[in-house]
């Protein structure tokens, strides 16, 4: 009889390790998870943060081409050129990519290239004076954005003696590319994870890649694909859509064609869901845009 106890409260300590066991675990993967989410939270906030930080320094360039030490930067126009070389430091003044750019060409005068004038590439933040933490050259991470500018905040007095609201639609005295009734360059046109315009009048946009997405790795001679993603909308979107894919890191688009940039405010978890998205769970990028309308407002404003 003694020994039937002495086996079943075996059996009961035995199941009580391991009902302890189930529990310890479940609140172990909680924990988990909830680290997880509380991480993820907290790179959201400060990359919203250094987005920010970044839309107002850029805005705060553009409107005081008077602080530059050597002067000739017409208002509105940007000194700051994006970084292709990965250095941190802005290009030189006026010189963007074209259609035909190759990682590791070199850059060319915006005035020149007409048509063909490309400015993306990284934040020169080193140029802006604004501190993003501990970042690597390659970006592994990406922590450091990228910058997305319309051509007509790259020319210069030669090319686009004026930058006032009237190129938003009234006649304009520019030199280039040789159309002087007209804007010289596309705005750039922002969409949401449907293709629906959000605004075709863009003046620059601020991209935080986030974490590698597949396809290049992230490497100094990689191409943008590496660190901006690419939504595809299939077709049987509910409407309103506009099936298509968009893709940040393109610009060989035809000549005359804006630049478009892909924007959502949902999280790679919640767009993995939308059955019309395909390989949503690539999708990283977190965007920021100002249009030309809020750009004029701001030049605009009484110093």
């Amino acid at each position: 009889m003694a020994r039937r106890h002495d086996a079943i409260g075996a059996r009961h300590q035995r199941g009580f390790i391991f009902y302890a066991f189930v529990i310890t675990a479940i609140f172990i993967v909680l924990a988990l998870f909830g680290a997880r989410a509380a991480w993820q939270g907290d790179r959201e906030q400060q990359e919203r943060k250094t987005l920010e930080t970044l839309r107002d320094a850029l805005l705060a360039h553009l409107a005081a081409p008077e602080l530059d030490a050597s002067p000739g930067r017409r208002l509105g126009q940007l000194g700051m050129l994006p970084d292709l070389a990965f250095t941190g430091t802005a290009a030189p003044l006026a010189q963007c990519a074209y259609r035909t750019w190759a990682p590791g060409q070199a850059l060319a005068s915006v005035d020149t290239l007409g048509a063909q004038a490309r400015c993306f590439g990284r934040i020169p933040w080193q140029s802006l004076g604004v501190d993003l933490g501990p970042v690597d050259t390659i970006d592994l991470q990406g922590r450091i954005p990228w910058l997305v500018v319309s051509p007509n905040l790259a020319a210069t007095r030669n090319c686009m003696p004026n930058f006032t609201p009237l190129v938003l639609g009234a006649t304009v005295s520019n030199t280039c590319p040789a159309v002087p009734a007209r804007l010289p360059f596309p705005w750039l046109t922002v969409v949401d994870e449907r293709g629906n315009v959000l605004s075709n009048k863009v003046a620059f946009a601020l991209i935080m890649p986030g974490p590698p997405a597949g396809g290049p790795v992230r490497a100094a001679a990689a191409p943008p694909s590496a660190w901006l993603n690419k939504l595809t909308v299939t077709t049987g979107c509910p409407a309103p859509c506009v099936p298509g894919t968009y893709d940040n890191a393109a610009y060989q688009q035809a000549n005359g064609l804006p630049t478009t940039i892909v924007s959502t405010g949902l999280s790679p978890d919640a767009l993995q869901h939308l059955p019309w998205l395909q390989d949503a769970r690539q999708f990283h990028n977190r965007v920021l845009w100002v249009g030309a309308d809020e750009l004029f407002r701001y030049l605009e404003r009484p110093t």
